[in-house]
């Protein structure tokens, strides 16, 4: 059947909401009071950062990463080092004072360079905007050291077709922007070819419906919306049967299913008092129970009548939550407590809403409208506003309500000359988005050793004449998606040797290293890692020799001896690869077998000097067989 179906939906994530928890009960151990840290690792030439709270360690961050959230200890002033290790110590890049309110979250961006670092400090939990079941948050920060002084990003609403616009500075961040979300998810029927015969009716959905079914251009594709039930926790499908329709040429296609998790079931608090009633003179405790551990739930979000509360304490970090209640003498009417909404959060950072209880009323159950994950499609676009030209854009993510996320605009090392990149931080870490629209690139390398040439295709485009043994075609710049390779001996295209689909992903350098024997060849893709860093030089190894099995590789230094240090790399598969960071040095490169310091390959004399890439390729020799070969390139810098 030459018809298939593939069911896409255009979202970074679907509809997922913790469900209740039971309650644990009071507990008269209470947990100190704490804030919230982390830190976001945004310096383009700096290598894995170590971050220090006082002496509370808050974790190493690669770049492009953010740490954990960590607890510290609120409401005073400690200093934060910012270290990277250099000659096996810990050396300072930079230090400042941070002050964490207790139950608050404190992000730390660390930006610039390794010659002028900056500190971008955000309070996330700043009350800029109000977050609902409709609404989420943004902030948009500027940390990008080789970009622009100033960048304008445009948030587009892909359903209202309507813009939010703000501009922000180098090394600043904006206050947080409310936009509009719905529960809803855009499905995507994504057809091969051009179809005929697919009706509404051929959708079989569960516990939810679709609306808005309507075709795209000429026949290949269907979008339609879709709106889970009301009160459901678990398993949606959405699915198309085989044979539900067919090409021009009357062929029927294949059906595919879906299956979303998903949970609309409201989450629950509860305001209970101990004793129910009580009279004067006498006190009662009181207890907040939430369905989930919550967070920024302060004294000062309760307003009480005809009393007073003490300190709330929580003994089971935000689950549930204790305090005092003393009536006022003489009080004539109800006892009252309030909770504002947005008072607090999950753990995922969904804002909830507050309620208002009686305590000589029975027990209530008033709601927390915490919702996850509702979608609404979204893009954004960033621009240089010395020239308004645009240096990068996010393609399709999803808006998800009551929540409040980072946009951190960072520099970019791929082949894009924008030199710029978003992440989407929030309180599960940081990701880039899957569909932004950067620049790829993908060079060839021909290591068949038993070929005088060979002749490489791109989809059916001959990219490549008379590639000779090890040498390479540079980087050619290509829109990201699947190619499909295609390697021949030189001007016989009926001789294939290797016929490859390769996926290239948005913003990235890749190498294909195609090797082996004739009856054998086999591909080896690589991303390649051109992040030069300032006081280390950056290695990427690539084992491409199939002939010999395991190996082990040893970086020397001048008057040392591989009899007196443990190898760098060790039992190294063929088509494989790894990358890592050394002190800049004289080295001798020297291969082996696996355990064994009987040397195969090497030495080769290298100088590795900081803020260089290098490349150490181990490949067969001219003819293929043993022993392999050692070839050290340098990359370049950036």
């Amino acid at each position: 059947m030459k018809a298939t179906l593939f069911t896409i939906i255009v979202l970074l994530s679907v509809l997922g909401l913790s469900g209740c928890g039971s309650d644990p009960g009071f507990d008269k151990h209470a947990a100190s009071p704490s804030g919230l840290v982390r830190v976001i690792h945004a310096v383009p030439d700096a290598p894995l950062l170590v971050a220090e709270f006082g002496k509370q360690s808050l974790g190493q961050i690669n770049y492009g990463e953010s740490g954990a959230i960590t607890r510290v200890i609120p409401d005073l002033s400690r200093e934060t080092t910012i270290s990277f290790v250099e000659q096996n110590k810990l050396t300072a890049l930079t230090t400042v004072d941070v002050m964490v309110p207790q139950n608050q979250l404190i992000t730390l961006i660390i930006a610039g360079t390794m010659a002028e670092p900056q500190i971008i400090q955000i309070n996330e939990h700043a009350d800029d905007s109000a977050e609902s079941e409709t609404n989420a948050g943004f902030s948009f920060v500027h940390a990008a050291a080789k970009g622009p002084e100033e960048i304008q990003l445009t948030l587009t609403d892909d359903l209202a077709d309507s813009d939010t616009v703000v501009n922000v500075s180098k090394y600043t961040s904006s206050p947080y922007v409310s936009v509009v979300t719905r529960k809803t998810l855009i499905i995507i029927f994504a057809f091969s070819e051009a179809v005929t015969g697919f009706a509404d009716d051929d959708i079989v959905v569960s516990s939810g419906t679709l609306s808005n079914i309507s075709p795209g251009e000429i026949g290949t594709s269907y979008t339609a919306t879709f709106t889970p039930n009301d009160e459901y926790d678990g398993n949606i499908s959405i699915s198309v049967a085989n044979d539900a329709y067919t090409d021009s040429d009357g062929n029927p296609g294949l059906g595919d299913t879906i299956t979303i998790q998903a949970s609309t079931a409201t989450p629950r608090m509860a305001i209970t008092s101990t004793p129910a009633d009580f009279a004067a003179g006498e006190t009662a405790t009181i207890t907040f129970t939430f369905s989930e551990t919550t967070l920024g739930f302060t004294d000062s979000d309760i307003t009480v009548s005809g009393g007073t509360l003490d300190a709330i304490n929580s003994s089971d970090e935000g689950l549930t939550y204790t305090a005092i209640f003393t009536p006022a003498p003489e009080h004539d009417g109800n006892f009252g407590i309030a909770v504002a909404n947005d008072a607090y959060t999950d753990s995922d950072d969904n804002y909830g809403t507050g309620d208002v209880w009686a305590i000589q009323a029975t027990t209530d159950t008033p709601t927390l409208a915490i919702v996850t994950n509702t979608d609404n499609p979204y893009s954004l676009s960033a621009m240089n506003t010395s020239g308004m030209s645009t240096i990068w854009q996010s393609g399709t993510f999803q808006a998800t309500a009551a929540t409040r996320s980072l946009i951190v605009v960072l520099d970019h090392h791929g082949p894009d000359p924008g030199k710029t990149r978003a992440l989407l931080v929030n309180g599960s870490g940081a990701y880039t988005f899957p569909e932004e629209n950067l620049q790829a690139a993908l060079r060839l390398v021909n290591l068949i050793p038993d070929q005088t040439a060979v002749d490489i295709y791109s989809n059916d485009e001959l990219i490549s004449e008379d590639l000779l043994f090890t040498d390479q075609v540079p980087y050619m710049p290509l829109n990201s998606g699947n190619y499909l390779i295609k390697v021949t001996t030189a001007n016989d295209p009926e001789n294939i040797l290797l016929e490859e689909l390769t996926f290239v992903y948005s913003g990235e350098y890749h190498s294909l290293y195609v090797t082996g024997l004739a009856d054998a060849i086999s591909p080896l893709l690589v991303i390649d890692n051109n992040r030069t860093i300032t006081n280390l030089a950056q290695l990427n190894i690539i084992q491409n020799a199939p002939s010999s099995a395991l190996l082990d590789l040893y970086l020397v230094k001048q008057g040392e001896s591989i009899a007196d240090v443990n190898p760098n790399g060790n039992d190294i598969n063929p088509l494989t690869i790894a990358g890592f960071t050394v002190e800049a040095d004289s080295y001798d490169v020297v291969v082996t077998g696996p355990s064994d310091k009987t040397i195969l390959a090497g030495p080769e004399t290298v100088q590795m000097d900081a803020g260089h890439l290098y490349r150490i390729l181990i490949r067969d020799p001219q003819g293929g067989g043993s022993p392999p070969v050692i070839v050290i390139t340098e990359e370049g810098t950036q």
